[in-house]
């Protein structure tokens, strides 16, 4: 049904949920206002050049992980922290393993493109970030 609704930007996106072809992702590394700036005004007019609604084709997330907590008890009174035997003596995992000490949470933008605009989009990012 959403395939052959006239509405062009529904009828994308319900064709892509059926046929799988979804949004495809970029990674995003502009860091300057006016380099963010630059690229989203520019993305902006690839989309609108191949018939796609910046409004609804370019999507930001933020994915990420924080791959090791340490134990707080102040923000979490439930929280568990990890202990390890050392010489005897229980102590903190993080205290004792610079690996897990070392690491913290990330978090990465992805912009979402239709595929059709990913690449030129693509190669407009890499051209402002180098």
């Amino acid at each position: 049904m959403l395939r052959r609704f006239p509405d062009p930007t529904i009828s994308y996106l319900g064709n892509g949920l059926v046929n799988r072809r979804l949004l495809k992702s970029i990674a995003f590394e502009l860091k300057a206002q006016k380099q963010i700036a630059t690229f989203y005004n520019g993305a902006s007019d690839i989309l609108r050049k191949h018939g796609f609604d910046p409004d609804y084709f370019l999507r930001e997330d933020k994915p990420g992980d924080v791959p090791f907590k340490v134990y707080d008890r102040l923000s979490n009174p439930n929280a568990r922290t990890l202990y390890v035997k050392v010489d005897g003596r229980l102590q903190p995992l993080q205290s004792v393993s610079d690996p897990v000490d070392a690491l913290r949470p990330y978090e990465e933008t992805r912009l979402y493109v239709p595929l059709e605009c990913r690449e030129e989009i693509d190669t407009m990012h890499k051209r402002l970030y180098s």
